[in-house]
């Protein structure tokens, strides 16, 4: 399997985590690329993404309330992995 790191051995990857996906991991994309165009900086690039990602909020709709549980009269849902693997999200 070919990968991009073994074509161009010489550029510098770095791979982060957006934890979202969508325009949740475009903005930090379009935003580190802006950023890279005005400074020249892969380090400035990188951290602007960073930041973006600590930053955001992610909400959404569902269709139905058939997968998420009833626990104390409140629909909750679990996070599917990463750091939220353990964190219960309320939605009233």
């Amino acid at each position: 399997m070919m990968t991009i790191a073994r074509e161009f051995p010489t550029m510098v990857i770095e791979v982060i985590d957006s934890k979202a996906l969508s325009l949740g991991l475009g903005i930090p994309v379009l935003e580190a690329a802006r950023t890279l165009k005005e400074t020249l900086s892969f380090e400035a690039a990188l951290a602007r993404a960073k930041d973006i990602i600590r930053n955001m909020e992610i909400y959404f709709v569902v269709a139905t309330l058939d997968y998420l549980k009833r626990r104390q009269n409140r629909l909750c849902g679990r996070h599917p992995g990463g750091d939220y693997a353990n964190q219960t999200h309320y939605f009233y």
